[in-house]
């Protein structure tokens, strides 16, 4: 896993660590999506094999359109780039309910 407060656009050799990591067989993750924490990472230079949501974010979904949103654009993201969307904190069937419905198969 990648931690969400790395910041790839100053980091030149993130993209080339990640690859070479993808070919030696290792899965990378990017870890808690949307947290308060998160920065902006290059999607289009970086590839990660999963996105983790951020439980803060899996939470708000329930009452917080925008939230909502950010999960669906980025389970849509995944579904389109062969990845898998990961959310974390899922602790009711409410809440599983709706990920899965979304296409979120991984907890």
């Amino acid at each position: 896993e990648y931690a969400e407060t790395i910041d790839f656009r100053h980091q030149s050799r993130s993209a080339a660590h990640v690859a070479q990591l993808q070919r030696a067989g290792v899965r990378v993750m990017l870890d808690d999506c949307f947290s308060q924490g998160s920065v902006i990472f290059p999607a289009r230079r970086l590839h990660f094999n999963a996105y983790k949501l951020d439980m803060s974010i899996v939470n708000d979904a329930q009452h917080d359109p925008k939230a909502l949103a950010l999960i669906k654009s980025l389970a849509y993201y995944c579904q389109l780039s062969d990845s898998r969307c990961v959310a974390e904190g899922v602790d009711s069937l409410a809440k599983f309910t709706q990920l899965k419905s979304l296409g979120i198969d991984r907890f």
